[in-house]
C-alpha cells in the first residue's frame, strides 16, 4: 500500500482564501479546443474533487469534466491530464446534478436540446470514459423534467423532477415525480409505474409541483422535497395607480417515499418556499424566501428525519434577512453552522451562519467573505474531506476554484491506498493534522480515530507511529481487517472518521469529529 503524502501548507483563519493554493488561492483549468465553466461540483470517497461544467467550442456545446487532488493539482490519472470534453447527442443546455459513487464513476444529470428538450443521465468511469454499461453507451434518457438527482443504495440513479398530467383536461400543471435507474442503466420497472413514481397532483389551475432534493436512506426509504409553485391573480387598485398581475407563489413539501408507495411526512403548503435546500443529521433544512413573493419572508428551517420542525434551529429569521435570496448552495457543517453561497451586485458572497440564524463572526468579515467578480463567477461550492470549502465558478472561458479554510481548531486528512490483496492484514491510514497556531501533539493518540465499515458498525483503531514536520503532525494508525484476514466479505467503502473534542492545538482549540477519508476494499 502506498500513502501519499501531501505538501505542507499554510493555515489561515476561517473564511479566508488559502494563498497557497494554486496561484494566489486559485486555480484555473483550461480546455483544448475550446472554453469551460463549472457548474457544479463534488467530492470523491478519497477526498478527490470533481468538478463538471458546459465545454463550449465551434461543434456545439458539450460536458466537461476535471478531477482534482486535494491539493488542487489536476489528478492526471483522469481523462487525458486531468480533463474530459465531450459533446453530446444534442446541445446541452443545463447541467442539473452530479454525483460521484464510491468506486469512483461520476454520474450526472443534464438537460439537451436536439429539436426539443429532453433531460439525460450518463455516467462515467473513474478514468474519465463513458461507462458503455450504462444505459445506451453511457447514457439513459429521460421520461422527467429533471430537477434533483441522487445515488441508490444498490448503485442506480433516482432522478427527481416533474411530468405532465395524465388527463390534461384537469388544466392542472405538471406534478412532481420520482424517476429510478438500475445500475445498468435502464428503468426499474419493479419501481412505481415501470421506474415512474407521480405524486399526488392538485386539481388546481396553474399548480405545479417538482421533485427539487432527494436522498435515499440505509433503510431504503427515499425522502423527497417538492417545489410547489402556482399563480394567482391581483386586480391591482387602478386608483392608487396599481395595475393587475399574476403573482407567483411557491410551498413545499417534505415526502417519504417507499418502493411502490408514497405518503407525506410534512406538508406546509402555506409557507411562501424556499431559494434552497440539502440534507443534515438525517433531517432536511430549507432556506425560505424572495424578495419576488408578495409577503417577503426570509429564514432557515430543520427538520428532523420525521418531519418534525426544530424550533431552535435559525429561528432568528431577521438575523438573516435577505442574505439568502439567490443563493446558489447550501452546505451544512459541524455544529449545526451552515455555509450558504449567494450572488449579489457587488460580487459572488459565501456566509457562514451559526445555528440560532445570526452570521457567524469567526468567518471572513463577520460571517462574509465577499469575492468580487474579477476573481471568478461562481456557481457552487462544496466543503471538502479536509473541512477546507472549496468555491467553484469560471473565469475567462477557464474553470476556476479558489479554496477557503472554515476551522477554527486543528484540521486533518487521511489518503489511505484502496485494498484488492489479502495481505497485509493490517491497513495502514497516516493522518496528517495541521493548525495555524501550532498543534498540542500530547492529544494525539489512538482513541482519535474510528473506521467505519460498509454495514455502519465502526472499530478502533491502534497508533502505530507519529512524527512531526515542520509544525505538521503525521500519525500512522493500523486497522486490523475485520474478520481477522482480507477476503470478499470485506469488500466495500470504509470510512476514515476523526473524533471531535481529540485533537487540540496550542490555542486550546478542538478539532470538530468529521470524515477525513476512505478506502475500498475490492477483493476478487
Amino acid at each position: 500500500m502506498m500513502i501519499e503524502t501531501l505538501e505542507p501548507r499554510r493555515m489561515l483563519s476561517a473564511g479566508q482564501i488559502d494563498t497557497s493554493f494554486g496561484d494566489g488561492g486559485r486555480v484555473l483549468t483550461s480546455f483544448s479546443g475550446g472554453s469551460a465553466e463549472i457548474s457544479h461540483v463534488a467530492s470523491t470517497s478519497d477526498g478527490r474533487v470533481v468538478a463538471v461544467g458546459f465545454y463550449k467550442s465551434d461543434a456545439g456545446v458539450g460536458l466537461a469534466l476535471a478531477r482534482y487532488e486535494l491539493d488542487g493539482t489536476l489528478d492526471r490519472s483522469f481523462g487525458s491530464g486531468g480533463t474530459v470534453s465531450m459533446l453530446m447527442t444534442g446541445q446541452v443546455t443545463s447541467i442539473l446534478s452530479v454525483a460521484v459513487a464510491h468506486d469512483g464513476k461520476i454520474v450526472i444529470a443534464w438537460e439537451g436540446e436536439n429539436g426539443v428538450f429532453e433531460s439525460f443521465v450518463s455516467r462515467f468511469k473513474s478514468s474519465g470514459s463513458l461507462d458503455s454499461n450504462f444505459g445506451r453507451a453511457g447514457t439513459s434518457g429521460s421520461s422527467i423534467a429533471v430537477s434533483s438527482m441522487t445515488l441508490a443504495n444498490d448503485g442506480g440513479v433516482l432522478l427527481g423532477g416533474y411530468v405532465n398530467p395524465l388527463d390534461p383536461s384537469t388544466s392542472a400543471g405538471p406534478v412532481a415525480a420520482v424517476e429510478r435507474f438500475l445500475p445498468t442503466g435502464f428503468h426499474d420497472a419493479t419501481f412505481g409505474t415501470k421506474g415512474l413514481y407521480r405524486f399526488s397532483g392538485s386539481l388546481a389551475s396553474n399548480f405545479s409541483g417538482t421533485i427539487r432534493v432527494l436522498r435515499q436512506g440505509s433503510d431504503g426509504a427515499i425522502t423527497a422535497i417538492e417545489q410547489h409553485y402556482w399563480t394567482t391573480f391581483d386586480p391591482g387598485d387602478p386608483e392608487d395607480g396599481e395595475a393587475p398581475e399574476d403573482i407567483e407563489n411557491y410551498s413545499y413539501g417534505i415526502h417519504r417515499l417507499n418502493r411502490d408507495k408514497a405518503s407525506a411526512i410534512v406538508d406546509t403548503p402555506s409557507s411562501p418556499g424556499f431559494v434552497g435546500a440539502d440534507f443534515f443529521e438525517a433531517g432536511a433544512i430549507l432556506a425560505d424566501g424572495s424578495a419576488t413573493f408578495s409577503t417577503e419572508y426570509y429564514g432557515v428551517k430543520h427538520f428532523d428525519a420525521s418531519g418534525n420542525l426544530d424550533p431552535n434551529y435559525f429561528h432568528s429569521y431577521d438575523e438573516v434577512g435577505d442574505l439568502l435570496d439567490g443563493s446558489n448552495y447550501f452546505i451544512p457543517t459541524e455544529k449545526g453552522k451552515l455555509l450558504a453561497g449567494a450572488l449579489t451586485g457587488l460580487g459572488n458572497n459565501a456566509y457562514r451562519f451559526n445555528a440560532n440564524g445570526t452570521l457567524d463572526p469567526t468567518f471572513g468579515v463577520n460571517g462574509n467573505l465577499a469575492i468580487p467578480f474579477s476573481t471568478f463567477n461562481l456557481f457552487d461550492g462544496i466543503e471538502s474531506m479536509d473541512g477546507s470549502l472549496w468555491l467553484a465558478g469560471s473565469h475567462k472561458g477557464e474553470f476556476a476554484l479558489l479554496r477557503v479554510w472554515t476551522a477554527e481548531g486543528p484540521i486533518a486528512d487521511a489518503q489511505p491506498g484502496h485494498r484488492s490483496s489479502s495481505a497485509p492484514t493490517t491497513q495502514k491510514i497516516a493522518v496528517t493534522y495541521r493548525d495555524d497556531s501550532g498543534l498540542d501533539s500530547s492529544t494525539i493518540d489512538r482513541n482519535d480515530i474510528r473506521v467505519y465499515l460498509p454495514d455502519g458498525t465502526s472499530r478502533p483503531v491502534s497508533l502505530f507511529a507519529m512524527s512531526s514536520s515542520d509544525g505538521i503532525v503525521t500519525a500512522t494508525y493500523a486497522f486490523s481487517a475485520p474478520g481477522g484476514s482480507w477476503d470478499a466479505t470485506d469488500n466495500g467503502e470504509y470510512i476514515v472518521r476523526v473524533k471531535g473534542e481529540q485533537v487540540a492545538d496550542t490555542d486550546g482549540n478542538y478539532m470538530e469529529g468529521r470524515a477525513i477519508g476512505a478506502f475500498v476494499v475490492y477483493i476478487s
